[in-house]
């Protein structure tokens, strides 16, 4: 199994390969991330007139990509967010993402260039991390 985005450099050498690209946008997607939020923020949405709202800005930042919903949870749950506090900007994100992926590389060299994210959905993420 091979994931990675839809890049020139990296579809060119599997284009023999019979490729299954995942949609994020598609329906069945962004409803099992719904799902999944619901399931994971439930006592931080009880009681919340707004939680539906939650939800779907959530998913909106998120752009279809289950490892920022799983991490954005992750941080709720344990305490680094709070869901009355989701405002960073892109750039914030992708700074913080860049920093984080050169902090944990293996070779323990800097690979912010080659693994920065293309785009940083909008995400509170990033406060983790200053």
């Amino acid at each position: 199994m091979v994931t990675s985005r839809p890049e020139f450099d990296v579809k060119t050498p599997l284009q023999a390969l019979n490729p299954f690209t995942l949609d994020t946008q598609s329906e069945s997607n962004l409803s099992d991330i719904r799902d999944y939020l619901r399931r994971e923020l439930t006592t931080h949405l009880q009681n919340r007139p707004n939680a539906n709202r939650l939800v779907e800005q959530i998913l909106e930042r998120s752009e279809g990509v289950f490892l920022y919903v799983e991490r954005f949870c992750d941080d709720v749950q344990q305490g680094h967010l709070s869901l009355d506090r989701r405002t960073n900007s892109r750039k914030d994100s992708a700074e913080s993402s860049a920093n984080t992926f050169s902090a944990s590389s293996p070779t323990g060299k800097s690979s912010a260039k080659m693994c920065a994210p293309r785009y940083a959905p909008s995400s509170p993420l990033a406060s983790r991390y200053r």
